[in-house]
């Protein structure tokens, strides 16, 4: 009776840890994709910026600022957004 209970518990807790293993690898995989998203969100508001179509910049501050602040971001995340901040650095499109 006492090995039964034991290989329950020692079961029971091996559940346990695959189960917080998965969900932690999936809450990692959820925050690479939201940051990936945010990322094209805002790359395809400067795209707009470039074609002249709505003048972006201040509604972008934020969101970037925001994005630094929040995600571990990678080399790759940060070139994206440094390409982001050179177009908007550019300012093409300022009215006299």
């Amino acid at each position: 009776m006492t090995i039964c209970l034991i290989i329950i518990g020692i079961a029971t807790v091996l559940i346990l840890y695959g189960c917080w293993r998965e969900f932690k690898k999936y809450r990692e995989q959820r925050a690479e994709a939201k940051a990936n998203d945010e990322v094209e969100w805002i790359e395809a508001l400067v795209r707009e910026y470039e074609k002249g179509m709505i003048d972006y910049r201040e509604r972008l501050e934020w969101p970037i600022h925001n994005f630094e602040t929040e995600h571990k971001h990678s080399a790759a995340f940060a070139k994206r957004l440094e390409n982001v901040r050179r177009i908007l650095s550019n300012a093409p499109h300022d009215e006299p």
